[in-house]
């Protein structure tokens, strides 16, 4: 049996295996379950609460994970499967391309190798049989004097040999490990990727539940990721071979020449095996590099971690703003504290002026809607109230583009990347010049805001960051 074999030995385990997850499927039904119950409580109890309509649409996600649980392994790992595996196929097919050309190649090397041996007839006999008889036989009747240069001979050639067979030996064990390496490594893939396929189905129930829905992104991340390491390991052992390619095409070319001696073994080829060794225990690193940074995924274990006391605390704000008298925009730095009310509600504090009421998710951040009432004034000419309202912001708001959101419903997220620290977060794209990540406060003449109510615009922060002071 060869490595190719053992190869796909592993890929045969693979799938046989993947039924194996149906069996998670009732435990991870019953976990879904209970967090569906209380994740659409909580959203009804929410809207009611805030006498806003119910939005039907984001209570339908308990319901399409759990139809991705019944059907898990043809709906998730056979949609999955069916995206990747054409990576794999095309990646193996420049591999066995490769290394039947390596082959053939290596087989016209060493017969040429072997001849230019034999044309050197100052060196024939290091390699031949037939010329070292032919060399003694010249020699003619072997005296003292010819005994020591007989002796001589037979050191070279016996030298010229065991290097030979040396440099072989250390090829063939470097070649060795370097399969092996190769087999390392699909083995690790074949054994995480079982797991992340059996344990699947629990790890979509448990995305049901609030605060634990990025445990989904990263599963997907993470069997993309592990799924890939074999396309990156089958190309990088096509760049090698490839190489060698190259190589023993040059020495075909220098062997044809009649002049041309060849040295006594393949140690420049032993530099690429260990190269090949090396590169193979980095194709982890690799592989992580195409999925988990594009997603900008952060590990859902130290985001669950997040509790509200780990972030309540004072910090600087630095956005920009509109100069009303230029109408250009210029630096602001702000005072912003985070207050905590109770472990799911805080008060987001700026300059100690503006008090603009948050909801905390475990793990994920602080949840600020738009149209709520941050301070309360009176208008010195009528007496009467004036409330300065929260509004979303375009990006830019520069003069051709001042532009605000009204609305009661629209949030500005803070959420809390791998560090734990706190970053404004892009809800959504409304037009090419609006972000929901900036932010500001205008004037209006009653609670509830309208174009009618709307008075004047207080103040703006455009592109904020927020750091700990």
């Amino acid at each position: 049996m060869d490595f190719t074999d053992l190869h796909a030995l592993l890929h045969a385990t693979y799938g046989e295996m993947m039924p194996l997850c149906a069996h998670m499927t009732g435990i991870a039904k019953g976990i879904a379950g209970l967090g569906a119950l209380f994740y659409i409580a909580l959203r009804i109890w929410s809207s009611l609460a805030r006498a806003e309509p119910i939005d039907v649409f984001p209570l339908l996600r308990p319901f399409v994970l759990g139809f991705c649980i019944m059907f898990f392994p043809s709906v998730v790992l056979g949609t999955v499967n069916a995206v990747l595996s054409p990576v794999v196929q095309g990646t193996e097919k420049l591999v066995h391309v490769q290394q039947n050309d390596l082959q053939s190649l290596r087989d016209q090397r060493d017969k040429l190798e072997e001849e230019a041996y034999r044309r050197d007839k100052s060196r024939a006999y290091l390699v031949d049989d037939a010329a070292w008889d032919e060399k003694v036989q010249e020699m003619g009747f072997i005296g003292p004097e010819d005994a020591i240069t007989l002796a001589g001979m037979y050191a070279e050639r016996t030298a010229f040999n065991t290097k030979r067979w040396f440099v072989k030996k250390i090829y063939q064990a470097l070649e060795l490990v370097y399969n092996a390496a190769s087999l390392i490594i699909d083995t690790l893939r074949t054994f995480i990727l079982i797991v992340l396929s059996i344990l699947g189905p629990i790890v979509f129930g448990i995305a049901v539940w609030d605060g634990l829905g990025g445990s989904l992104s990263a599963w997907f991340a993470r069997y993309i990721s592990v799924y890939l390491w074999l396309p990156v390991s089958s190309i990088l052992t096509a760049l090698l071979t490839k190489i060698q390619v190259l190589m023993i095409s040059k020495d075909i070319a220098e062997l044809q020449n009649p002049g041309y001696v060849p040295d006594s073994g393949d140690w420049y080829y032993i530099v690429f095996f260990l190269i090949g060794i090396v590169g193979f225990f980095c194709v982890p690193t690799v592989a992580g590099w195409i999925i988990a940074k594009g997603v900008g995924l952060v590990d859902s274990l130290q985001v669950t971690q997040v509790d509200l006391a780990d972030i309540v605390g004072q910090y600087t704000q630095k956005s920009m703003t509109l100069d009303a008298a230029t109408g250009t925009m210029v630096p602001l730095s702000s005072d912003v504290e985070i207050k905590k009310v109770s472990d799911t509600q805080a008060q987001f504090i700026i300059d100690g002026t503006y008090t603009w009421e948050a909801a905390f998710t475990p793990g994920q951040g602080l949840e600020l809607l738009n149209g709520k009432v941050v301070k309360t004034a009176t208008d010195p000419a009528s007496g009467k109230n004036i409330y300065i309202m929260s509004v979303l912001a375009a990006d830019d708001f520069t003069a051709e583009h001042k532009t605000y959101i009204i609305g009661t419903r629209e949030p500005v997220l803070i959420s809390v990347n791998h560090d734990g620290k706190l970053i404004f977060k892009e809800k959504s794209k409304i037009s090419s010049e609006q972000y929901w990540a900036s932010y500001g406060f205008v004037r209006s003449s009653s609670r509830q805001i309208t174009q009618g109510t709307f008075i004047g615009i207080e103040k703006f922060f455009i592109q904020p960051k927020l750091e700990a002071k």
